[in-house]
């Protein structure tokens, strides 16, 4: 890393500091391990979390507009009231997720 770069955060309480100064759309968290985290009320619009590990996350709230969530798992995942409109959600896994209220959202029949 070059001296005055920051380092992405990798927890959820590094991720909320830097979105605190931050926009999410340049943010590349793919494969991330946010298992359990709680990600609620985050706005994590544009951001990249394909493959991410959301499993039991919780989102509540959470805007992910145009979110790359491709291959992501967010199976049990706390989801309700979140926003995906335009995310990007080939091969994303929501089973067992709680997806009430969610918006931008068709969930498989």
């Amino acid at each position: 890393m070059a001296s005055g770069e920051e380092a992405l955060p990798t927890t959820p309480a590094a991720l909320r500091a830097y979105l605190a100064h931050h926009q999410a759309q340049a943010l590349d968290l793919s494969g991330v391990d946010f298992v359990h985290a709680d990600l609620s009320g985050l706005d994590l619009s544009g951001a990249k979390l394909a493959h991410a590990h959301l499993v039991g996350a919780s989102l509540r709230q959470a805007r992910l507009v145009g979110t790359d969530l491709a291959g992501a798992d967010l199976s049990g995942a706390y989801l309700a009231g979140a926003d995906f409109t335009g995310a990007a959600l080939p091969g994303a896994i929501f089973e067992g997720a709680h997806l009430e209220g969610v918006r931008g959202l068709t969930p498989p029949r």
